[in-house]
């Protein structure tokens, strides 16, 4: 469910974007001097690749913490079988001397 209204949101502003693209260079055209046409053109792209590139480095920023947690997870189970080992041989007589 997380994932689906992800990928909506992601959808609904690469088609804002998509139609602002489209559309505000038809508008100005008539108004605007080719030099400002080629500003504005400049900055759609640069804002496109803003968008871009947040989605992107917060993708990889959650591949990223997602791997350190398992390395963590992974060590921890690691120390947690160390010491079961450790304290497997406190018994004596059916006596439990770590309780």
């Amino acid at each position: 469910m997380k994932n689906f209204l992800n990928y909506i949101l992601i959808s609904i502003s690469t088609i804002v974007v998509g139609f602002a693209t489209i559309s505000l260079p038809f508008r100005l055209f008539e108004d605007l001097s080719r030099s400002e046409m080629r500003i504005i053109l400049f900055l759609e792209l640069v804002l496109y690749l803003t968008i871009f590139a947040i989605y992107f480095i917060a993708k990889e920023n959650k591949k990223e913490r997602k791997i350190k947690e398992e390395k963590l997870k992974e060590l921890h189970n690691i120390r947690v079988l160390k010491r079961e080992k450790e304290l497997e041989g406190l018994n004596l007589n059916n006596i439990d001397l770590i309780a």
